[in-house]
């Protein structure tokens, strides 16, 4: 159901996925793009949320939110409709997806603690992305293919065996970076460059990704500011700006100087890529070191920038991060997936790192492995 009703560009961010869904819930709840869609899985309604837009509403809606939330959800089986003569309405199941821990979400300041405190009641399900899934891939081949042809009114057309192989080959090397989205978009694009009846590979438009394509160790790091939500409230827009620039230029510099290189940025957050897990390191050493001098005199904002770090290395195909070819793999997921464990100003480094950076001073992270893997926090 996520797979089919979220996710997926242009899709609105909450869903109603029943014909007879309460409209008044999803007005009550306020997020943008709310609808409802006659997809019908049962007497109950069932409303599909994604947080990331969610977590940019400002902490006044997110409170109201939390409070429609507490008493259309937590009011058992059926909810009265408000100002309807206590009409009973069935109460719709919550579904909220999120690429981040809402515990990590609450301390960046993105999440209001009256939402999270409702949202944390909620039992939590790992959904786990198609790269972990790759016998999926037939599957939502089809899938896709009928879905994108109903949406324009044609018939579905057939796939080669050969088409469906190509794309298991490419999810075998790329992992799927842009997760079941993008195989979606490989299948429409297919299906408007196709001149047959059968999607053949010839139709796919993939990227260059070689069964000879090298693949090496690499450390990447992921740095992210701590509460930059909070950082920007009741401040100028173009300090704001300014500040987040030159602190982006300043992170850019300190990695080059390591012999590292930006690989990607998403808002707030940068992942590096090194050829050596002391450089790695070194560098985020050389942020941490360095973030005191650019608080004094890059950042124009009242609250200084504050930062944690996460470092993991492992094998990853190596392409140049300045084309179109960038990868997401297991050794990215955790690098970000340590970096969220650690505190302000703390450096969380994997195993791997630990052993490949000469095994500097570092304490094992409480708690015991994250996502698997043994984690140390340096020195």
């Amino acid at each position: 159901m996520i797979c089919r009703c979220h996710g997926k560009p242009g899709a609105p961010d909450v869903v109603s996925v029943c014909s007879d869904a309460p409209e008044t819930i999803l007005a009550r709840l306020r997020v943008p793009g709310g609808r409802s869609d006659a997809l019908p899985v049962g007497d109950t309604p069932v409303v599909l949320a994604g947080f990331e837009c969610v977590r940019r509403l400002p902490y006044v809606a997110q409170a109201g939110m939390a409070a429609t939330l507490a008493q259309s959800f937590g009011a058992g089986d059926r909810a009265t409709t408000p100002g309807s003569g206590q009409t009973a309405i069935p109460v719709p199941h919550l579904v909220i997806t999120s690429r981040s821990q809402l515990s990590a979400l609450r301390e960046s300041g993105d999440l209001c603690p009256e939402l999270h405190a409702v949202l944390e009641r909620f039992p939590t399900i790992a959904v786990p992305p198609l790269r972990e899934c790759p016998d999926d891939v037939p599957e939502l081949v089809d899938y896709f293919i009928r879905q994108v042809a109903q949406s324009e009114n044609g018939e579905p057309p057939a796939v080669s065996a050969p088409a469906v192989a190509a794309l298991e080959r490419y999810g075998r090397l790329s992992r799927w970076p842009g997760n079941h989205g993008q195989l979606r978009e490989i299948i429409k694009d297919a299906l408007a460059r196709m001149a047959g009846g059968t999607i053949e590979p010839a139709d796919l438009e993939l990227p260059e990704l070689a069964d000879t394509a090298v693949v090496r160790d690499y450390s990447f790091l992921f740095v992210d500011v701590v509460g930059s939500r909070r950082m920007k409230l009741g401040q100028d827009a173009d300090l704001v700006h300014r500040s987040f620039d030159a602190y982006h230029a300043a992170v850019a510099r300190w990695v080059e100087q390591s012999r590292g290189e930006v690989y990607s940025s998403s808002g707030d957050g940068i992942m590096c890529r090194f050829a050596r897990a002391d450089d790695a390191v070194r560098a985020a050493r050389s942020i941490m070191n360095g973030l005191g001098a650019f608080n004094a005199t890059g950042n124009r904002l009242q609250a200084p920038f504050r930062v944690r770090v996460g470092i993991a290395t492992g094998p990853a195909p190596d392409i140049d991060s300045s084309g179109g070819g960038r990868v997401a793999g297991e050794v990215l997921d955790r690098a970000y997936a340590v970096q969220e464990c650690a505190e302000p100003g703390e450096i969380i480094v994997c195993e791997n790192t630990l052993h490949s950076a000469g095994s500097p001073p570092a304490t094992p992270v409480e708690g015991g492995p994250i996502g698997g893997v043994a984690a140390f926090t340096l020195e």
